[in-house]
């Protein structure tokens, strides 16, 4: 027998799958979110005119752009079937695979024990709501404060129109092969797309 939850899990994730394209993406997080073309044209860096006609515009856009809007989009539109705990989770796991920042730094900076964040790394319900906040606010500003200056979509993208090999973008980006993989078939579609415009 499905419960309610998993049953509303199974929803959320059926109306998530619909969105095939950017313009969908972007027409479910104005729409859904109420997100707003202006804060979404200083992170894609597009103008929001170019935006609010997107249906217009979307062939214009420049290929150096392409992938990392498809990934800046994709990333927002997937984010409710992440879990908060799970995101956060995520960032601890960058801070000290990629920073060296140990949790008993990040246990400091959030005045809990290193134990604590042991013990939320394995299971959320082991520590208490408040604990959560003291990780998550400490994690969250390491992570801005460590954040490069530009971002691995765009120097990932950027890499792959250089004819970078994927063993040389994943060293100069710390992508991985998967997230490069997935980056060159937009690229390639998008070129796939232009073509057969032009023809």
């Amino acid at each position: 027998m499905i419960n309610e939850k998993d049953s509303n899990k199974n929803n959320e994730e059926t109306e998530i799958a619909k969105a095939e394209d950017n313009e969908e993406m972007l027409g479910f997080l104005i729409k859904e979110y109420g997100m707003n073309t202006k804060s979404l044209s200083k992170l894609l860096e597009i103008e929001a005119s170019f935006l609010d006609n997107f249906s217009e515009n979307k062939n214009n856009i420049p290929m150096e752009k392409r992938g990392l809007l498809s990934g800046i989009l994709g990333t927002l539109f997937y984010n409710s079937k992440i879990t908060a705990d799970e995101r956060n989770r995520a960032v601890i796991d960058v801070l000290t695979q990629e920073h060296n920042i140990s949790l008993d730094t990040i246990a400091r900076m959030a005045n809990v024990r290193e134990e604590d964040i042991e013990n939320f790394m394995n299971s959320s319900n082991l520590i208490s709501d408040d604990t959560k906040y003291k990780i998550a606010t400490v994690s969250m500003f390491l992570h801005f404060m460590f954040k490069p200056s530009e971002d691995k979509f765009r120097l990932t993208v950027k890499a792959i129109k250089a004819g970078i090999d994927n063993e040389g973008i994943n060293k100069l980006t710390g992508s991985t092969y998967e997230e490069i993989d997935s980056l060159r078939i937009l690229c390639q579609q998008q070129i796939c797309k232009q073509r057969h415009m032009k023809e």
